[in-house]
């Protein structure tokens, strides 16, 4: 039998960025999925549309070189309980995300890097992922996707 810790959970939403007042909110949905050795062609269970799973985070934002930190500070994340029949609200300690542009000129229609590390009750977790613009042609928000994983 694997460990929950085995499980990849994997965070997709749009970023929203007020440099004025250096916040961010980040909200969207999450997927676990058992037994992914990584995020690169996962076969997902299902579509983070279709996910009930839920997070609403908020937070400040620096700039720091030629990239920015991400600090969430506040905000809750849904687990599923036992059997699957409660949902459970819970948050992160600590959540620091290193995204290398929140300029949409200059992920336009790209895919960037994004590296994040925290803990929270069940532990210490890293994170690898992607920060997406649309492309001039398209008008949106900065999409940002995490997979989390929980060290022992």
């Amino acid at each position: 039998m694997t460990s929950w810790r085995d499980t990849l959970f994997v965070w997709q939403g749009p970023l929203e960025v007020d440099e004025g007042e250096k916040k961010v909110l980040w909200k969207g949905t999450w997927i676990g999925c058992e037994e992914c050795p990584d995020a690169k062609d996962v076969d997902m269970p299902i579509h983070f549309n279709e996910s009930e799973m839920t997070f609403n985070l908020t937070g400040n934002i620096q700039k720091r070189g030629d990239a920015y930190q991400i600090r969430f500070m506040d905000g809750t994340w849904d687990l599923q309980g036992d059997k699957e029949k409660t949902v459970e609200c819970h948050g992160d300690e600590e959540h620091l995300v290193y995204v290398p542009s929140i300029d949409r000129a200059v992920l336009k229609g790209r895919t960037k890097p994004v590296a994040a590390v925290g803990a929270n009750a069940f532990g210490h977790f890293v994170s690898a992922g992607i920060i997406t613009a649309p492309t001039k042609k398209k008008s949106g928000e900065l999409v940002l996707t995490l997979a989390r994983r929980y060290i022992e």
